[in-house]
């Protein structure tokens, strides 16, 4: 995750079970790496294995952006529904696409 925090393109291995529903939740490419396929997988074949999984993605920086909202909003509802008021800092704004909750509300 450190790599896609600095804005580098990377494929993520999820060692658990929350890291892998993270990495589908936030659309990151990911390969869930069984022991089976640790024991017998060479390098080439990792290489290969990463580069058609990251090939497969398509980035679309609305679509992340419009996603984010939406779990954004997801958040400002829970902690509302609690007394809480989300930081200001954190305000959604409009979201630039159509057919997201977070854009339709």
């Amino acid at each position: 995750m450190a790599g896609i925090a600095a804005g580098v393109p990377s494929v993520l291995f999820p060692t658990d079970l929350r890291t892998e529903e993270l990495a589908q939740s936030m659309f990151i490419p990911y390969i869930v790496v069984s022991t089976e396929f640790q024991a017998v997988a060479t390098p080439r074949e990792i290489r290969s294995l990463v580069r058609r999984t990251f090939d497969a993605v398509e980035f679309n920086l609305e679509f992340d952006e419009a996603n984010r909202l939406t779990v954004l909003k997801v958040y400002e509802e829970i902690l509302n529904s609690a007394g809480i008021s989300l930081n200001p800092e954190y305000t959604i704004p409009n979201c630039p696409m159509t057919g997201f909750p977070a854009c339709e509300m």
